[in-house]
């Protein structure tokens, strides 16, 4: 109880409640304790409780800590656009209190390294973003690729400069991510040219005038000049 109260930073005050143990404490033997009854059962039961609630208290104190560079270390990865993954870290696993020092020790660890990884990383982040908002606007396919070469050439550098390691974002390679950006904007531009020219055939076909009626420009010219005929016959 005594290692245990040093080692938890106990408060004074509920100390003070087992002030009784120092006497069994500096006692050699059982017949130095001065009052015999501190070493009966109830007392003896009052320590060893007192010693696991210490001991839960102390457990849930460290999981507080352990969750807290947990989360922290989470939101430097969304920030930077890196997993866990890419660090071969689990942060789901459950840490007792025997290995939290060093699982500790070893968050700390990847924390720096993100916190390194992201100082290199800014100038990635910021072009790939810059690369989505030219595909939200819509930009030429042209412009786009100057965009998507760009962040190609960064990561060949970065490559080169981390031992030809690969450069992740949100878990797939950039290079990856670039292709897929760039055959969704392909896609998309060739519906969008699809449907336009459909539009355009149906117009010279006289067939899109009233869609909303089922009814072609033809149809509603004929219409429109049979309309006018009965106007004029009925002012006759």
């Amino acid at each position: 109880m005594m290692e245990a109260w040093k080692s938890y930073n106990t408060p004074i005050s509920r100390v003070e409640d087992f002030s009784w143990i120092l006497s069994i404490c500096d006692a050699k033997s059982a017949s130095e304790v001065t009052e015999s009854h501190l070493l009966s059962t109830k007392h003896v039961k009052r320590a060893e409780k007192e010693v696991d609630k210490l001991t839960k208290e102390r457990e849930k104190l460290l999981q507080r800590k352990y969750s807290v560079l947990i989360k922290k270390l989470e939101k430097m990865l969304k920030e930077t656009h890196l997993t866990a993954d890419d660090f071969d870290i689990d942060l789901k696993k459950q840490v007792n209190m025997n290995e939290y020092k060093s699982e500790k020790i070893y968050l700390k660890d990847i924390i720096n390294k993100v916190k390194s990884a992201s100082a290199e990383r800014k100038e990635l982040i910021l072009r790939i973003q810059m690369i989505k908002r030219a595909v939200v606007k819509k930009l030429p396919l042209d412009q786009l690729d100057v965009l998507i070469k760009r962040v190609g050439d960064l990561v060949s550098k970065m490559e080169f400069d981390n031992n030809f390691q690969d450069v992740y974002y949100d878990g797939y390679l950039v290079n990856d991510t670039l292709k897929a950006i760039r055959a969704a904007v392909v896609k998309a531009a060739n519906e969008r040219a699809q449907k336009n020219k459909e539009v355009t055939t149906r117009t010279r076909s006289g067939r899109t005038a009233y869609p909303e009626f089922g009814t072609t420009t033809e149809e509603n010219d004929a219409a429109t000049a049979a309309s006018d005929g009965e106007e004029a016959a009925s002012r006759d």
